[in-house]
């Protein structure tokens, strides 16, 4: 299920954002960094937020063009 990142607060989709961005471990590219890349790339509309009920997850996912 898609979720309309712009009808969230900042503080929430920055929230979700650092999350996702840390489920990756350690890594050289600062979580900060990765934030600001996906919030790009949501706002281009190159990314989408997904939230799948059977994990309780949110996720994003590549826009199909």
């Amino acid at each position: 299920m898609e979720i309309p990142f712009r009808q969230l607060s900042s503080e929430a989709l920055q929230g979700l954002l650092e999350e996702i961005a840390s489920r990756d471990g350690t890594e050289l590219t600062p979580v900060a960094d990765k934030v600001a890349t996906m919030r790009a790339a949501l706002e281009a509309g190159r990314l989408r937020l997904v939230f799948d009920p059977t994990s309780e997850t949110c996720s994003l996912i590549e826009t199909q063009i």
